[in-house]
């Protein structure tokens, strides 16, 4: 015991001490004065510092001397405060009472600006002593969502619903932790739009408190209460309680990997207004029910299996491990719902032609989840997207070689006899030496028609999608360019052009690229047919330079006899 009444009377003393040291800083001392509305010029005693310091130097470590102690300090702090309010209308208790208020936050305006002004945003300093010790968290909220703080009926209401809110949610934390995670569920306020048109509604909104009452289960049922509290200030008809309730139920069950779930409810099945006394409205009573009804269904696969495969298991293919089904019926629309999780599109180049077959040797495989929603408000829309494509990053690399960039699911018509058609292509960038080259939308092409066929209700055809087209880049020492090579998928042909440049030069080219070789075998072929315009220049026996030109074949070969045959007629373009 005598240790800690040691360890006391020092604390008293170095307070004494650290009081003397900063109210005989002139600067802070006039900010507090200046606050005080006190006299200037006046000291602290000496006597009575130098009798602090005498005390403390010769500490007795007993109860009486804890006690003598404790005392000389209280008079100390009430003789400043007699000094500083000589003259004044503000008493020495007072004084002691605004000056621990005030004196954390003249030091910081006076030593700290910076500080000051942050605190001073942030609420925790203002300038009216009276509100020194209060602690708003609904008026710092408002403040850091940029909305003005004034002290009227809205605030107070807000304050109140910060405290039951937050009380509400700490409730709901020790009922997890100590007795069951399933006893109750409280959440407090809104998080509105960022650009709603209705800012009022969101501001009242905000300040709503939420229970959530899990009752017994019914079979595999699942039903809950939903409480609503909001406090309504003076200026929008209260004071007084705004009370909503509802409740619903889920359904779960598992069948052979197959899951059915069922959901049911009404918000504010019972809404009442309980006034207070000053409220124009003493007691109202109505209902805002919003119902729902949600049916969903959805099947896994199981090891190696997966739930849904469209293609064959050694082709190009889409496989789903998880899809599922839905629908929804609201208030103000109804809604049908298509999802699939963990799907993987595997593309086999070797089901195209021969130039996709050498540069892409093995399968290509990218996963990626994806819905597709069709309501009565918003039509028909692929989720991620717009209503008709959404495309999907990827940024894979494969083998050091290979870049997929992304994949892309677009929903139009079919090809003949068929009325719907969804498209899976992807994106790839692939090196070949000097070569770079681009490959777009490439993938798989599924057609839908809505008769009896070979998926019961539907008949469906999966095939290959060729690319687009194939970007290409050259980059061979002196010979430098790029173009784009567009497809034309009946005659198996890429064809585009190209701008190169070789040293100074700039010239241009038409490129060719043949996926179906004359004799029907498997192969490509690629052509570039590359020319020049330049100045005319004269050399000599009425010999002129215009142009230059040349031809730059990958799997073609000249034939000497083609030649001779139809470079006099000038039908090389038949070669």
């Amino acid at each position: 015991m005598a240790d800690f009444i040691e360890d006391v009377g020092k604390f008293v003393v170095e307070v004494g001490d650290w009081v003397q040291e900063n109210l005989g800083d002139p600067a802070i001392a006039a900010a507090l004065r200046d606050d005080l509305g006190l006299a200037e010029g006046a000291s602290v005693p000496e006597d009575r510092l130098l009798a602090i310091k005498g005390y403390g130097a010769g500490l007795d470590p007993d109860k009486a001397a804890f006690q003598e102690t404790v005392r000389d300090l209280v008079n100390v702090l009430m003789d400043i405060g007699a000094q500083f309010t000589a003259g004044s209308e503000v008493s020495a208790w007072e004084f002691v009472y605004a000056i621990a208020k005030l004196l954390a936050s003249d030091m910081t305006r006076v030593r700290a600006p910076i500080l000051y002004a942050l605190g001073k945003t942030m609420l925790f300093i203002v300038d009216d002593p009276e509100e020194l010790a209060v602690l708003d968290p609904a008026r710092l909220a408002r403040r850091l969502r940029g909305e003005s703080v004034s002290d009227d009926a809205e605030d107070c209401a807000e304050r109140v619903a910060a405290a039951c809110g937050t009380a509400a949610v700490a409730l709901d934390q020790v009922l997890s932790c100590f007795i069951s995670p399933h006893v109750l569920e409280a959440y407090y306020g809104w998080d509105p739009a960022p650009e709603s048109v209705t800012p009022e509604a969101d501001r009242v909104s905000a300040r709503a408190t939420t229970l959530v009452f899990p009752l017994p289960k019914v079979g595999d049922l699942t039903p809950k209460v939903a409480l609503t509290l909001l406090g309504v200030p003076k200026e929008h008809g209260g004071p007084g309680l705004f009370v909503a309730i509802g409740g619903g139920g889920s359904f779960e069950a598992t069948v052979d990997r197959t899951k059915f779930k069922i959901e049911a409810g009404a918000a504010s099945a019972l809404s009442m207004f309980i006034g207070w006394d000053e409220s124009p409205y003493r007691f109202e009573l109505g209902s805002g029910a919003t119902g729902h009804f949600k049916l969903g269904l959805s099947r896994e696969g199981e090891g190696d299996r997966p739930a849904l495969r469209i293609g064959e298991a050694e082709g190009t293919r889409f496989d789903i491990r998880e899809i599922g089904l839905g629908v929804d019926f609201l208030m103000d629309r109804a809604a049908f719902r298509l999802f699939a999780r963990g799907g993987e599109l595997v593309i086999q180049p070797g089901e195209g032609d021969g130039f996709l077959r050498a540069v892409l040797s093995s399968a290509i495989k990218l996963t990626f989840d994806f819905g597709f929603t069709i309501d009565t408000r918003g039509g028909a829309r692929l989720d991620g997207g717009s209503r008709v494509r959404a495309t999907i990053p990827i940024d894979k690399a494969l083998g050091g070689i290979l870049n997929v960039h992304t994949v892309e699911l677009s929903l139009g018509g079919g090809d003949a006899g068929y009325d719907l058609a969804l498209d899976l292509t992807t994106a790839l960038g692939l090196t070949l030496g000097p070569f770079r080259a681009s490959v777009d939308r490439i993938g798989f092409k599924l057609n839908v028609a809505f008769r009896e066929g070979n998926l019961g209700l539907l008949d469906a055809d999966l095939g290959f999608k060729a690319p687009n087209g194939v970007g290409l880049s050259l980059d061979a020492g002196i010979v430098k360019g790029g173009g784009y090579l567009f497809l034309d998928p009946e005659r198996g042909e890429y064809a585009g052009a190209l701008e190169l440049k070789i040293a100074t030069f700039g010239i241009k080219a038409i490129g060719l690229l043949t996926t179906k070789m004359p004799d029907g075998s498997e192969g490509w072929a690629l052509l570039l047919l590359v020319y020049a315009d330049l100045p005319r220049t004269h050399i000599a026996f009425n010999i002129f330079f215009e142009g230059v030109g040349g031809v730059l074949g990958l799997h073609h070969a000249a034939t000497g006899e083609a030649l001779q045959t139809n470079f006099p007629q000038a039908s090389l373009p038949t070669v």
